[in-house]
């Protein structure tokens, strides 16, 4: 089997690794979310509320979203918090079996004004094996670049494509992963596990001009597909590690948000 033919890509997956297990007719996608990560209300800052768009349309990327953010302390002053990424992405198939994913995005965190301090540069380059119709394996990296700090993550794991032999598809994967198991012909069972973070250039003439917010989520719940284009999903997430980060011209602030419950409803089409 070719490589050519598994290839192709879907916003409706967490990292765009189904170039490996969607169906051509699932090329492109749009996405609604709305997700609510909470912990105890005494944290400075205990509560997001976010909601998002997400457009995949093959090579181009493209999403916005808004987090409401709850805190005890004036740490900032408006907690309305925007995002916006743009990025492209490109499949190079080396031979039937190995491809590169090379992908840019540039993201954009801001609370009233986009600055250069609300810019975050996101190169990512991936090898994928297919080593047969069963399994493919990844691995690669990625950059988060702000001017207040510089990130590298490692991109690994395992997908494992849809097959008549069994249930489960998706892929055991860092930073993000998501297993999916088929209950039937429309309902299905998500895993997810992913790393979250978010830069935002604060407007603020005060002690902090950029706030980073960082989340590992484990997530769990059921998926609805409607149709071959209309996917419905409800998932209970809970956040096992949280951290807000300030930086400052005279230092940074550092809290940790206690580990808590939330929720994620997200309706994607397909098309």
């Amino acid at each position: 089997m070719k490589i050519q033919s598994k290839l192709v890509t879907s916003a409706a997956f967490v990292t765009g690794l189904t170039w490996l297990i969607a169906l051509p007719a699932a090329a492109q996608s749009i996405e609604l979310e709305w997700q609510q990560t909470a912990s105890d209300s005494s944290q400075p800052i205990s509560k997001f509320d976010h909601q998002a768009v997400l457009v995949d349309l093959q090579a181009v990327l493209l999403s916005a979203e808004q987090r409401r953010y709850q805190h005890t302390q004036n740490l900032i002053n408006d907690t309305h918090l925007n995002h916006i990424k743009v990025g492209g992405q490109y499949l190079y198939t080396v031979n039937d079996h190995i491809a590169l994913w090379p992908r840019l995005r540039i993201l954009a965190g801001y609370q009233g004004n986009l600055k250069s301090d609300s810019i975050t540069y996101n190169p990512q380059l991936v090898g994928i094996w297919q080593t047969n119709e069963l399994y493919a394996w990844v691995l690669g990296a990625g950059v988060l670049a702000n001017t207040a700090d510089t990130q590298y993550y490692p991109v690994a794991g395992m997908v494992l494509h849809e097959n008549e032999r069994h249930n489960w598809s998706g892929q055991l994967t860092v930073p993000q992963g998501l297993i999916s198991y088929q209950l039937d012909t429309n309902w299905l069972a998500d895993i997810g596990l992913k790393w979250q973070t978010r830069y935002y250039g604060l407007d603020q003439d005060e002690a902090f001009q950029i706030m980073r917010s960082q989340d590992i989520l484990l997530s769990f719940g059921p998926r609805y597909t409607h149709s071959s284009q209309i996917n419905l999903s409800a998932r209970l997430t809970y956040a096992f590690e949280r951290e807000v980060r300030f930086y400052g011209e005279t230092g940074g602030l550092v809290t940790h948000p206690s580990s808590g419950f939330g929720f994620r409803l997200a309706m994607s089409y397909d098309f």
